[in-house]
């Protein structure tokens, strides 16, 4: 699909033009993991009917959600792509009905063990879409906000008023909003009150299973008794949905499931691969964050996954090929590098400023690393994969890396982002983006937020994200 088409604006919804529609039916039925099929008609009724009808802060034409679809359609896959995204709280109830496990997950883990355990891992954003699911349906953004903060406040009154705003998804577990099984995230560096908001459940009167999943931090990738003990941690974890569900995973379960999201990340680093290396980025930025988060977390389903991404892949392939630009970028856009955690920022403001997305290390840490080896102990082979993570290394270590990547994708500037309440990353962010522009020459800004969840950015921060661009455009 070589065309840009641009969306209907109808009612403050943004809806799909009937003239993609033969195209988008031609693509085929979408499978998922639990072997039933979406009809492509299915789909296209979904998404032009009853979406905006039910999820209208989806399909919102507002500029400043950072949520919703994009102004143009540049890649027809993207339309199964936000089908998985809107759809994925029905296929969650679907399947607990059938008894699979709900986890909320945190802190970039990859989330092999859990699919290998038949478990339905959320993170944090994922587990609050959930809950809005239950209390805001039908909802405009804006109301649909003040909800999701109604259950944020309760939660920091709960708990503390210092906690990350993370604290939502665990303010809902806690009142029963959204039902979950277990809390088993990862103690990895990227998120510093992992551990706090897992151990804030222990006082809870809705009493829920908490594990956490250690993961040493300052270590060498190679050293064997690191390996060992994440490998241990792994097998703990899958005992532990295990015991919940009835289920006994075994290694070969593990295996299967480490070979399927094989698959996954090679997509993904193809796709993001070709996407930076073209002179012009081919779709809107957003799409360049969707596909990241989909080769890390599948949105899950690994085999959805799976066949978007081909799609995907194939369409930017066709795109850059020729080349063609995003119908909502600007005739040369500034390319911006993003990192830190849990930062989505507004890339349709970063798109309308005159910028493009190029790669986020977040999510690109873990789709670039190493396939995990097949052969032998796979929950060796997994723990030392995972331990090569690099955005889990020391800070110099992690910022050589992103030097790297910059350089790789020709990135003009670089935007490190931190929630409020991010201890980590906020102490990090200065040092990253001095040594990246030491070692590039490239501007670096740091940004900090206070809009985890929300589905309007403010405008304070579209204009530090506008003033940044200009400036690239000026030193261009």
């Amino acid at each position: 699909m070589l065309e840009s088409y641009s969306m209907v604006e109808r009612d403050g919804l943004l809806l799909y033009p009937e003239e993609i529609k033969e195209r988008f039916l031609a693509t085929g039925p979408l499978p998922f993991r639990d072997g039933t099929r979406a009809s492509p008609e299915e789909i296209w009724e979904f998404m032009t009917d009853e979406g905006p009808r039910r999820f209208p802060y989806m399909f919102t034409s507002n500029p400043n959600s950072p949520q919703r679809l994009p102004y143009y359609v540049d890649l027809i896959g993207s339309i199964k792509l936000y089908y998985m995204i809107i759809s994925r709280r029905f296929r969650v109830e679907k399947m607990r009905k059938l008894g699979k496990p709900l986890v909320l997950v945190q802190g970039g883990q990859p989330l092999e063990p859990y699919y290998a355990a038949d478990a339905l891992p959320l993170r944090p954003g994922d587990m609050t879409e959930l809950a809005c699911y239950y209390v805001a349906e039908g909802l405009d953004i804006r109301n649909k906000d003040w909800k999701k903060i109604d259950i944020r406040e309760e939660g920091s009154r709960t708990v503390s008023m210092e906690a990350c705003h993370q604290i939502t998804t665990h303010a809902a577990i806690r009142n029963n909003v959204v039902p979950v099984d277990l809390v088993a995230p990862y103690t990895r560096v990227r998120c510093s009150d992992a551990t706090f908001l897992v151990e804030s459940h222990r006082d809870s009167s809705r009493k829920v299973d908490c594990f956490l999943v250690d993961y040493p931090t300052n270590y060498a990738p190679d050293k064997t008794w690191a390996v060992e003990y994440v490998a241990e941690n792994i097998r703990q974890l899958i005992a532990r949905i295990d015991a919940i569900s009835g289920k006994t995973t075994t290694a070969d379960d593990f295996r299967r499931q480490i070979g399927a999201y094989n698959r996954v990340r090679r997509l993904a680093r193809e796709t993001i691969e070709v996407w930076r290396a073209a002179p012009v980025p081919p779709a809107s930025s957003v799409l360049v964050y969707r596909i990241l988060a989909l080769g890390k977390d599948c949105d899950g389903d690994p085999v959805a996954a799976e066949h978007v991404l081909t799609q995907l892949r194939d369409e930017v392939r066709e795109r850059t090929a020729v080349p063609l630009k995003g119908g909502e970028l600007a005739e040369r856009p500034a390319r911006i590098f993003k990192c830190g955690s849990c930062i989505a920022i507004n890339f349709h403001a970063l798109d309308r400023a005159g910028g493009a997305l190029v790669s986020a290390d977040d999510w690109w840490s873990d789709i670039s690393t190493p396939d995990v080896e097949e052969e032998g102990d796979i929950f060796a082979n997994y723990a030392r994969t995972t331990l090569s993570a690099p955005y889990d290394l020391p800070t110099e270590d992690r910022a050589a890396w992103i030097v790297d990547q910059v350089r790789m994708s020709r990135a003009e500037g670089l935007i490190f982002g931190y929630q409020w309440g991010c201890n980590f990353q906020s102490a990090v962010a200065r040092m990253v983006c001095d040594i990246v522009q030491k070692e590039t020459d490239i501007p670096a800004t740091t940004l900090s937020l206070d809009e985890l969840g929300r589905g309007e950015s403010t405008e304070q921060t579209q204009n530090r994200i506008a003033a940044f661009v200009e400036m690239l455009s000026y030193a261009a």
